[in-house]
């Protein structure tokens, strides 16, 4: 009898005991198949990893770019309710990623294709019913035609790497039809959630989605990581730009990018905005990122030109709601993002406060920072006497800058100069800061911080002399400012100065000018 007990449960704990489990056919259904796979994972309360290892003769190869595909035909996969590890790059063939954002976009090459051909909005892989909170890992997957290609739930670590969401199996086109592909990554749950990584490998691609990752429930401390999002794997072009890159809620402590190059998120060629944040924690950061460019940060992919309705042209970003104070950019090395070449604004933010002049605003089609009052108009906020006016950050006045006669059309590396904001100390919290920035060429950029002063409550509304040289002996121009409160409150920046055509009028030049110089 004692024998027959340990009999029992050494089989009993056989039976729970992690399992690697093999797909080995791209049926929808029966021994070997993605479905009887999660049915037999979800039957364990152990971390049970989902492999592939589906030969050629399989009737869902695709011989012309050798991959399989796995239609998705008469229900939704089952929804995952254990520790699970799906493992497309398991797949004979499979290669991840090697480049990091410095490097280029993504060269992995994915062998496994899932594809809903049910007719019916249904998720691809459903971490929902993760209620236990148990980790899940996605990786390695090409998903399209869905409600949502992945939708993450529970609270538990649950990891997206490596996968091309709502693109061909290359990342090179849309794949979803036009009535789905609503969400690549469709947050449903409190997390942490791991969208991408700092390694090569774990970084995704996220287009051709009317969202790439979007946010329907609270989260807090999800990480969204060397992405690719609105952009083809190489991160050289856009796909489809119907999109919104990331739509995101009150959730807290969610870090998207970083300081370092390995974190940055590539968020362009989306048709609607890069980000849309409302009532955004402060506690969450928006740093280090590629808005609105290629993966070197030096051709354009704009955001923003919404296909839908073309004369109803769209910021890269746009923060609002009750609060919208999240990090976006930073003083801190690494920290800024380049935002540039939306048609319109940089960066709108509509009734909340948001520092968020520290970040590099290159070619933008209006200004750089546009505070809107309550959803109202758009575009330069004249300044108001005295400052009373109410709206995104205040609608804090911008400071009226005077350089001394002669100093334009050509400018030089050193001047002192006079300012002085128009800001009353019922209107704003004082000290003020204000930052002088050299700008980059044309309207809605701004460049190098080239030095910042303290405006005192005894200094409100009268002029201030300071002193300005730039480093390297190039030029100060064009020159712009900010103000910013003792709460955070910026102003839009002040009225470039200095932008010129080109030394010698509206002639064609084809050597370069210096830096700070325009043509």
């Amino acid at each position: 009898m004692k024998s027959l007990t340990c009999l029992c449960l050494l089989c009993a704990a056989s039976s729970l005991s992690a399992a690697n489990l093999v797909v080995s056919t791209t049926a929808d259904s029966g021994p070997g198949s993605l479905r009887a796979a999660i049915v037999q994972a979800n039957s364990t309360s152990e971390s049970d990893t989902i492999s592939f290892a589906i030969p050629s003769i399989d009737p869902g190869y695709q011989s012309a770019s050798q991959h399989w595909r796995i239609d998705v035909s008469s229900a939704a996969l089952p929804a995952i309710s254990e520790a699970l590890v799906i493992d497309g790059y398991s797949q004979p063939g499979a290669v991840p990623n090697s480049n990091t954002p410095d490097q280029g976009g993504s060269n992995a090459q994915l062998k496994i294709e899932l594809r809903n051909t049910t007719g019916m909005a249904i998720i691809g892989i459903d971490g929902l019913s993760n209620t236990f909170m148990l980790p899940l890992v996605v990786r390695g997957l090409a998903i399209h035609s869905f409600f949502a290609q992945i939708q993450l739930g529970g609270g538990a670590e649950q990891r997206v790497e490596g996968c091309f969401l709502g693109t061909t199996i290359d990342g090179n086109a849309d794949a979803n039809p036009a009535n789905l592909g609503q969400t690549g990554v469709r947050v449903q749950g409190s997390g942490p959630y791991r969208i991408g990584g700092t390694t090569p490998d774990a970084r995704n691609v996220l287009s051709a989605d009317a969202y790439g990752v979007a946010f329907f429930a609270v989260s807090n401390g999800t990480r969204i990581e060397g992405n690719l999002i609105g952009t083809n794997a190489a991160g050289a072009a856009a796909i489809s730009p119907r999109a919104i890159g990331i739509s995101l809620n009150a959730s807290t402590q969610v870090r998207i990018g970083g300081a370092d190059s390995s974190a940055r998120n590539v968020i362009s060629g989306n048709g609607f905005w890069a980000l849309q944040a409302s009532d955004a924690s402060a506690t969450t950061r928006f740093q280090g990122n590629f808005v609105g460019t290629d993966w070197s940060g030096a051709r354009a992919i704009p955001n923003g030109l919404n296909p839908f309705s073309p004369s109803q042209l769209l910021e890269n970003i746009r923060l609002d709601g009750a609060q919208c104070a999240l990090q976006l950019g930073g003083v801190l090395p690494g920290e800024s993002n380049v935002i540039a070449y939306s048609p319109v604004a940089g960066v709108r933010i509509d009734s909340c406060t948001n520092a968020a002049h520290r970040n590099r605003f290159i070619g933008n089609g209006a200004i750089a920072l546009d505070n809107v009052s309550g959803g109202g108009a758009l575009g330069p906020t004249p300044n108001d006497p005295g400052d009373p006016d109410l709206g995104g950050n205040g609608l804090q006045n911008y400071p009226r800058l005077t350089l001394p006669p002669g100093f334009l059309p050509g400018g030089g590396n050193a001047v002192t100069l006079t300012y002085d904001v128009d800001s009353l100390p019922a209107n704003s919290t004082y000290p003020l800061t204000i930052e002088f920035y050299r700008g980059a060429c044309g309207g809605g950029s701004s460049g190098v911080l080239l030095g910042s002063d303290s405006y005192e409550v005894a200094d409100a509304g009268l002029p201030k002399s300071l002193t300005l040289a730039t480093a390297d002996g190039s030029s100060l121009l064009p020159l712009l400012a900010v103000a910013v409160d003792a709460t955070g409150r910026v102003s839009e920046f002040s009225p470039m100065l200095g932008d010129l055509i080109s030394d010698h009028g509206f002639e064609d030049a084809s050597s370069p000018l210096p830096p700070g110089r325009c043509r």
